[in-house]
């Protein structure tokens, strides 16, 4: 990894490879191919860059669906939540949806909307009840409406990872969210 600035805007944990390392100029992904929040939080300590940031955008918890229960994974990410730096804004990103007519999502029991909509829940009530945690839910984006999946334009082909059309428009979201935020993107504190 590289330090990151004190003035920098963000840095990420996100799993999710096909996400372009920077969304400003001086973000950093910390995400790794796999990972979950308790990798994260057992990461977290040797990522100092962090301390520096003035947003912290956090897209994880899907792949923790494969090993724990819904409120196991609150758990870790109530850890978590309490690891972050209190100074910098967080934004916690939704889990995405998957494309459940896809054969590789058919084959993977964990993966499927009403579950990723539980923990879509679980993780806003736990986003709300904190004062410096902004929900983003990309649901309304991404979601491809009558089936409630993620659209197929959006995925690479597997159901479940983005393309680079569905990349643009997570990075844009993202974007967009951190820009709200008084004091982590464009807006004067």
């Amino acid at each position: 990894w590289r330090p990151v600035p004190p003035s920098s805007s963000s840095a990420t944990a996100s799993p999710n490879r096909s996400m372009r390392p920077g969304l400003a100029g001086d973000a950093i992904n910390y995400g790794i191919s796999g990972d979950t929040v308790r990798t994260l939080l057992w990461r977290l300590p040797v990522l100092r860059a962090i301390e520096h940031a003035r947003a912290v955008v956090v897209n994880i918890g899907v792949n923790d669906l494969m090993h724990r229960p819904i409120p196991a994974i609150a758990a870790d990410y109530r850890a978590l939540l309490s690891s972050l730096p209190s100074s910098a804004a967080l934004v916690m990103i939704s889990p995405l949806p998957v494309d459940e007519k896809v054969a590789s999502i058919r084959r993977s029991p964990h993966l499927r909307n009403a579950t990723l909509r539980s923990l879509n829940a679980a993780l806003r009530a736990m986003c709300e009840a904190s004062p410096n945690c902004h929900f983003l839910d990309v649901w309304p984006v991404f979601g491809d409406g009558a089936a409630g999946g993620l659209r197929p334009s959006l995925h690479n082909g597997d159901g479940q990872h983005l393309s680079p059309e569905g990349s643009r428009a997570l990075e844009g979201l993202i974007r967009a969210a951190i820009d709200a935020i008084p004091g982590a993107g464009g807006q004067p504190q």
